[in-house]
């Protein structure tokens, strides 16, 4: 604003022809009330003014969580009042400038040919700023490096609503993976009922770290220890993860891709495109960021469901405001059938980041002092153990508030994890991880009394299912079979 000021209100003083000077002027006052405007808008939308944080909130699927991540930014009203102070200062000299010059010129005769040559120099230095200007700010954008500093508010909108676009288009937003082709599916008696299928899918939380899994560990998952002694839930102890490598572990894992398959994954049909060909609805709720590092499959997967929130705005969110995005978030959003059968996805982040940043306060039961791990640890070691705890016994109330959430209705649940250990040593306890655990992963089923009432076979299979080894890369197709659903890939792709 100091620039524009100085260059815009100052020099306009200068310019040697009456009616370019009134135009000029009345551009500028134009291009100042949409920034002012602009500034007013965001404010009182959303607490602050334009700046390079509020970008990617602009992205977001969410209005409503932008409108909350933006207010829980601090409110720069300073540099605003600031930026009116200048604009003050501006407007004054610059309608004392011209008063003062004209008194000069009386004062000389010579006056008069050194004015013109200030005006012109002063046409000359605006004109080449402002192509700099330009140039300047085209050479960033072009290389996606934008110094929203040097940029008015306005300025700034265009170049991130030109940037978003670009990133929407590089992160595949708009690309959907391969869809079944008609007839390819049919389906059962079971999908002409509303009935829910939810996947509770946990990223990185490790089964041999649960109590639930292995009685020596802390009682981090009391609440599910009670659902599996009852017989509640069904658990799986030798399911094991598609892949070692985490991309290909979560596209084999949710689509009709063969595993080990050298073609690309999403010329096959997700699990979402599959059912919805067999007459479900689609919604995926999760506590990732639509768009962010490494999320180079979820992106494609929430595309192809009929609907879905994203209850965390961006990658590294808590290095930057006071606000942490839990995983318990998505509770607010769950959703039942109503007229037709729904399948949900609940995409938790679980220790997939900085696991200190994973867990309130009210679920910190564990700290150094208090847990007994298998194996020596020093103490940065057992706090890491103590926060990773901490994190499973957060995920646990997740997990029971889910139950309770569909209990009432015909329901089957199923929890899983699609990334194990595969070291030879444990990344969190530092113990040597048994040959027949590498690569095991969270597996854990739920059938609501009255889907288990209605459709007997449901929990039958399962049961099945958990009493064997089992892969996720044959998740898709066991889904399939679960409910009743024949799908035929030599038609489709």
């Amino acid at each position: 604003m100091l620039g524009i000021a100085l260059t815009g209100w100052l020099l306009t003083a200068f310019i040697p022809w009456r009616v370019a000077r009134r135009i000029w002027i009345g551009v500028l006052l134009g291009g100042l009330l949409v920034m002012h405007l602009t500034d007013w808008f965001l404010v009182e939308t959303y607490q602050m003014p334009f700046n390079d944080v509020i970008i990617e909130p602009l992205m977001a699927t969410n209005p409503e969580e932008a409108q909350g991540f933006l207010t829980s930014m601090h409110i720069d009203w300073l540099s605003l009042l600031t930026e009116c102070a200048l604009l003050v200062l501006a407007l004054t000299l610059s309608i004392a400038l011209p008063y003062a010059i004209r008194e000069l010129h009386k004062l000389s005769n010579q006056s008069k040919r050194f004015h013109c040559g200030v005006q012109w120099a002063v046409g000359a230095i605006l004109l080449i700023v402002s192509i700099s200007h330009v140039a300047n700010m085209i050479s960033h954008y072009n290389h996606n490096d934008p110094i929203y500093e040097i940029l008015t508010s306005t300025e700034r909108i265009c170049v991130a609503q030109g940037l978003a676009q670009r990133q929407i288009a590089q992160s595949g937003l708009n690309y959907h993976i391969a869809r079944p082709k008609a007839g390819s599916v049919s389906s059962s008696a079971l999908q002409k009922e509303p009935h829910n299928v939810v996947i509770v899918w946990v990223d990185e939380l490790y089964a041999q770290l649960m109590h639930c899994y292995d009685p020596q560990v802390d009682e981090n998952t009391p609440l599910l220890d009670k659902l599996i002694d009852t017989g509640a839930i069904l658990r799986s102890d030798s399911t094991y993860a598609a892949s070692d490598n985490l991309g290909l572990s979560k596209a084999w894992t949710f689509s009709l891709c063969p595993k080990g398959s050298t073609e690309s994954w999403d010329r096959h049909p997700s699990i979402y495109g599959i059912l919805r060909e067999a007459g479900y609805d689609s919604y995926w709720v999760s506590n990732y960021p639509r768009v962010g590092i490494g999320l180079d499959v979820t992106p494609q997967l929430a595309l192809d469901c009929d609907r879905s929130y994203h209850t965390n705005l961006r990658t590294g969110l808590e290095t930057k405001t006071a606000r942490h995005t839990y995983d318990g978030d998505v509770l607010k959003h769950l959703h039942r059938a109503e007229e037709r059968p729904l399948v949900s996805t609940i995409h938790l982040v679980g220790s997939a980041t900085n696991i200190w940043y994973r867990v309130p306060e009210d679920f910190t039961p564990f700290n150094r002092n208090t847990i007994d791990p298998p194996t020596e640890l020093d103490g940065d070691s057992r706090d890491n153990l103590a926060q990773y705890y901490n994190l499973v016994s957060y995920e646990d109330y997740i997990f029971k508030e889910i139950i309770d959430y569909y209990a009432e209705t015909p329901s089957v649940i199923l929890f899983l994890s699609t990334s194990g250990a595969f070291g030879e040593w444990h990344p969190y306890r530092s113990d040597q991880i048994p040959k027949g655990s590498i690569g095991q992963v969270l597996f854990l089923a739920y059938v609501s009394p009255l889907m288990e009432r209605e459709y007997p076979r449901v929990k039958s299979y399962l049961e099945e299912l958990c009493s064997r080894p089992f892969n996720l890369g044959d998740f898709a197709p066991q889904l399939c079979k679960l409910l009743g659903i024949t799908y035929q890939p030599q038609t489709s792709c």
